[in-house]
């Protein structure tokens, strides 16, 4: 509860003109530059900075160009299109991949940028600055801190400058010869480290191996059908067909991961090698997923009712089977 009085206090302390009406400024407002994230409210619950750099944004910015949101997310940096609505003033809304994203209002003051974003799957834009539990709604306060170009020095005619080893810029003659001199290499020879006593070595006892089971085989047809299994942040399902090719999605939960993500889908072919079932892809909405790219699930229990497989990077999932 502190923590959210404190991310409500700061949204209202550093920018007191925001909780208002969305026409504080015309639509045209440039929102180019970048925008560090000082506060995110996520369904009335305060995100602390931690959460957002490990699951949205790593560097806790965001990059805004002329019509484009650029997001260092981890794993896979990605971009979401923004649109200025010019039928009103201060309106935002986030474009996707096959259909218009969320619907949001902005206000811009100075330096700070206040967005509120409905949720995708609403028709209705925010009427004001507030993000209460239950409303699916998005309120980021963020700052600009794109750096200004340094102002580059004046040289008199005849005259340009150089940067010397210790750092310093000095004003030579235009066409001068600049000699470096290095400092002269140690020649002195490092000790010789002293030779260790040998080791003692004790018999080495070789243990009674027991042999272990040959695990059960498994039948490619009880991996027919869709499993699946989800988190806190999303859903992911796996559809294994008889013909020998598969489909996966992953479907965001509402929240600030799924207004400024696509849903993930991706097919191939698939084999049963011995436990191991062997994924071809062949066609990704995700860019990190390039055309026959191979994945390899080794299963380690399978039921009707449960899968557990390790993956190429060793580490163990449960699917569960939904039909």
């Amino acid at each position: 509860m502190r923590q959210l009085l404190l991310g409500c206090f700061l949204v209202g302390g550093l920018a007191p003109m925001v909780f208002g009406q969305a026409a504080a400024q015309p639509a045209s407002t440039s929102l180019e530059g970048t925008w560090e994230i000082i506060s995110l409210i996520d369904n009335g619950q305060l995100v602390d900075a931690q959460t957002i750099r490990a699951k949205f944004d790593t560097d806790n910015r965001l990059v805004i160009s002329k019509n484009m949101v650029s997001v260092d997310a981890p794993g896979r940096p990605h971009q979401v299109a923004y649109i200025l609505d010019t039928a009103g003033p201060g309106t935002v809304d986030l474009a996707g991949a096959d259909k218009i994203g969320a619907k949001g209002i902005y206000t811009l003051n100075g330096d700070l940028l206040t967005l509120c974003f409905g949720s995708p799957e609403s028709t209705q834009r925010p009427a004001s600055f507030t993000s209460g539990v239950g409303g699916q709604r998005l309120l980021f306060v963020l700052h600009r801190i794109t750096p200004p170009a340094p102002p580059q020095p004046m040289l008199p005619p005849g005259q340009e400058a150089i940067i010397g080893p210790d750092g310093k810029v000095t004003t030579v003659p235009t066409g001068s010869t600049i000699l470096v001199l290095q400092p002269p290499a140690a020649t002195a020879a490092p000790a010789a480290a002293p030779t260790p006593p040998a080791p003692v070595v004790n018999p080495v006892v070789t243990p009674a191996i027991t042999p272990m089971a040959a695990p059960v085989a498994i039948r490619r047809e009880q991996l027919l059908g869709t499993w699946g299994h989800q988190d806190n942040e999303q859903i992911d399902t796996t559809t294994f067909n008889p013909d020998g090719t598969f489909s996966s999605s992953i479907t965001w939960k509402p929240g600030f991961l799924r207004t400024f993500r696509q849903p993930e889908k991706r097919s191939g072919t698939w084999t049963l090698n011995d436990r191991t079932i062997v994924m071809k892809i062949t066609a990704s909405t995700d860019p990190k997923h390039e055309n026959n790219q191979v994945q390899s699930w080794r299963v380690d229990r399978l039921n009707e009712y449960e899968l557990l497989y390790f993956d190429q990077d060793g580490k163990s999932r449960i699917e569960w089977k939904v039909r």
